[in-house]
């Protein structure tokens, strides 16, 4: 038994024997610690203060979820800190954030959400991406950002997972949201769009011009 699991065997009551001073507990079979009260406590608070974050982050995370089109996931375990800090500035540009909540109570989210989605199905640290903008806009930003976390395999070190269309409560995997995000932004769309109805138009003006200037 560990000094750590004696403590909270401390914490859950006397389990005091025959034979054992008394002040003392019996920690395991042959092992004896006087009673540390200050220990004791201090690990108490801590046991519980652990509890109460992780109803905070459960609490959080729906209120998440309930603000968000879509979610994204990521594997982070091969990233640098200061390279997460980018993501989450370029993130917070557009008003979405990156998270890094267990996947066991991320779950616990989603079930508390109606979303039927197990994210313990992902292998390694999974972050989790809450956007309340389109797909493409959320997509291409984590994209473009995984695409600066090449190694030298030229694979990413930040590895798209999937996502979450959170209306719809439907999985997307991988292959869907990297080609997604892989796309020019909607503005860049538009203007290409523009381009080719304009460009039929101007040829035209360019021939009627220059017939103008024959007959002329």
């Amino acid at each position: 038994m560990t000094f750590l699991s004696s403590l909270l065997a401390y914490i859950q009551g006397p389990q005091t024997r025959g034979g054992a001073a008394k002040g003392t507990e019996v920690l395991s079979r042959n092992i004896h610690f006087a009673r540390p009260p200050k220990v004791a406590i201090l690990l108490h608070k801590i046991v519980m203060l652990t509890k109460s974050q992780k109803v905070e982050k459960v609490e959080q995370g729906i209120k998440d979820v309930q603000g968000a089109k879509v979610i994204l996931f990521g594997d982070f375990s091969k990233v640098k800190v200061s390279e997460l800090a980018t993501l989450r500035s370029e993130l917070r540009k557009m008003g979405a954030k990156f998270q890094v909540i267990k996947k066991r109570l991320l779950r616990i989210v989603f079930e508390k959400s109606g979303i039927d989605f197990n994210p313990e199905q992902f292998e390694g640290q999974a972050g989790t991406v809450f956007s309340d903008k389109d797909i493409s806009e959320a997509a291409g930003v984590v994209y473009k950002f995984s695409r600066t976390t090449l190694g030298e395999d030229k694979k990413p070190r930040f590895q798209i997972l999937g996502g979450l269309d959170v209306a719809e409560k439907k999985f997307l995997d991988a292959a869907f949201v990297n080609a997604v995000g892989s796309l020019p932004s909607r503005e860049v769309l538009l203007g290409q769009l523009l381009g080719t109805l304009l460009g039929p138009a101007k040829s035209l003006l360019y021939l009627l011009q220059e017939k103008s200037k024959v007959n002329n």
